[in-house]
């Protein structure tokens, strides 16, 4: 599957100076917005690190949601 701006797992966007990540604490630097799948719309503030984890929950999760279903006939 080819990736473009249409189809990836999050959406990023700034965060405010003195933020600070929700998993752990440290300075955050992006917002994140899952798209589609369980996690629809859930976000957060994370620091680098911790949003690459997050992104990583939404997109194995979107993608076993995205796998082609087998029709029995």
């Amino acid at each position: 599957m080819s990736v473009s701006e249409f189809n990836r797992p999050v959406a990023r966007d700034s965060v405010p100076d003195g933020s600070m990540c929700e998993w752990c604490g440290k300075q955050a630097e992006q917002c994140l917005t899952a798209i589609g799948g369980t996690y629809q719309n859930t976000n957060g503030i994370f620091c680098r690190s911790c949003g690459e984890q997050f992104v990583q929950v939404v997109a194995q999760k979107r993608s076993v949601l995205m796998q082609p279903v087998p029709l029995l006939y």
